[in-house]
């Protein structure tokens, strides 16, 4: 059950997603992605590994330009803006991408502080206090904070990525598989941040998982990216109550149903 209550069919959209197309040579990866992200709301998508979750999130960033379509934040066509306002809108955005994505010629009390001391332009040891409160927020010691990446484990550089994330307590906040790599104990440990932040900022989150027990933790609305189109989007109750066969076969993890599930032998 989503821990979250609070109504948000009422609030402003913070994200709109409209006709969004992309490929990479002939392969369609998104084609035609509609949703709307409104602002407070924690949504989850889910879908298979390939199935363009990671290439929406990028979409929205900037990193990577729809061929057809467009996204707004805040009602602004990103498209459309300067260099200088596109920067303006992304920069409201914590984004923690799968990988962790942390610089291995920096500690790891600078790999969290980075946006604070680079954008910021905070001195060294306040951002250095906040690098390390938000540390702790994700189960790190303090002890942590003078290594380097290729001292911790993986499921320690995801939760540096993610201290990383909400440094600047922004008010959109992405996650790329959060829970991927951690144990179920430090996995729920991060489904409850990820929904004590959202809580405590009022931060619209937008999260992309395979684990459905995070989905149903932390989301307000669940969608499922399939085909490259979003084809389900509901509430953690209408979830369980779905007739929609290839959201019930992907929330089941099963190998039969519609979704065709490609099996090599060698």
């Amino acid at each position: 059950m989503a821990l979250f209550s609070r109504k948000k069919s009422n609030e402003p959209v913070k994200i709109r997603l409209h006709n969004v197309h992309k490929a990479f040579g002939t392969k369609k990866v998104l084609a035609g992605v509609d949703l709307e992200i409104r602002t407070g709301e924690s949504l989850v998508i889910i879908g298979g590994s390939g199935t363009g979750k990671s290439v929406t999130l990028k979409c929205i960033l900037g990193l990577l330009t729809p061929d057809s379509g467009h996204v707004e934040i805040d009602g602004k066509n990103l498209s459309t803006l300067s260099h200088k306002e596109h920067d303006e809108a992304i920069s409201q955005i914590g984004m923690l991408f799968q990988s962790g994505a942390l610089f291995d010629s920096l500690s790891v009390w600078e790999n969290v502080a980075f946006s604070l001391i680079q954008n910021q332009k905070m001195n060294k040891q306040e951002a250095k206090k906040i690098a390390i409160e938000k540390l702790a927020q994700v189960g790190l010691p303090q002890s942590v904070a003078d290594s380097y990446p290729a001292d911790l484990s993986g499921g320690m550089r995801k939760r540096v990525g993610l201290a990383r994330a909400i440094a600047t307590n922004p008010n959109v906040i992405f996650f790329d598989e959060p829970t991927t790599g951690l144990d179920p104990i430090m996995s729920d440990v991060i489904n409850d941040l990820i929904v004590s932040t959202v809580k405590t900022l009022g931060a619209t989150a937008l999260t992309i998982t395979h684990d459905m027990n995070s989905a149903r933790k932390i989301a307000d609305r669940i969608a499922m990216l399939y085909e490259g189109k979003i084809i389900w989007v509901g509430t953690v109750k209408e979830l369980d109550k779905t007739t929609n066969p290839y959201v019930r076969q992907f929330v089941a993890g099963s190998a039969t149903g519609p979704i065709d599930v490609e099996v090599k032998v060698a």
